[in-house]
């Protein structure tokens, strides 16, 4: 493809990602690691970190909804492309919103950091995707490697050879 159809793509990526992460961090997953029933209960409690998760949400769909036509099942996109590609000049009005998606994507690192996370020990191998991209400017899930707790890293084509699904 076009480098600019990759790079519109990754920002159509980089939206439901953000998107899906704010959901996951704030609202599944927080109640959890405060003792919460509910993120209701969080909001009482935790009033500025809940309106930013919300807000961090907002600016993922605000991408989704910019590159793919919506947020919920983008409809602009297609085989090969998408059927309208929006110009720089387009992506202006949202650019301040995602400067504020940064500062609180960090402060919601710097919040998560402070929770209590329980030890874990499993009895399993475990598998990861890595990033080895010479300019490192790529997330794993874009074209990473398959490292493993337990042998040797091995390539996304050679997923057959080493892993049995049940």
């Amino acid at each position: 493809l076009d480098p600019e159809l990759v790079a519109l793509r990754r920002l159509l990526y980089c939206g439901e990602w953000i998107h899906s992460h704010a959901l996951h961090i704030y609202m599944l997953h927080a109640p959890d690691f405060l003792g919460a029933p509910d993120i209701m209960t969080v909001a009482r409690d935790h009033r500025e970190a809940v309106e930013r998760g919300l807000a961090l949400k907002k600016a993922g769909n605000r991408l989704l909804e910019f590159v793919g036509g919506r947020s919920i099942h983008p409809v602009n996109v297609r085989l090969g492309g998408f059927y309208s590609v929006p110009t720089t000049a387009d992506l202006v009005p949202i650019v301040e919103e995602l400067r504020l998606a940064l500062d609180h994507a960090l402060a919601t690192v710097e919040w998560v950091a402070g929770f209590d996370f329980p030890e874990l020990a499993v009895e399993h191998e475990l598998l990861a995707l890595t990033g080895e991209a010479p300019t490192g400017d790529r997330y794993p899930l874009e074209d990473g490697r398959i490292i493993r707790s337990d042998g040797p890293a091995f390539s996304v084509a050679e997923f057959s050879e080493h892993v049995r699904e049940t």
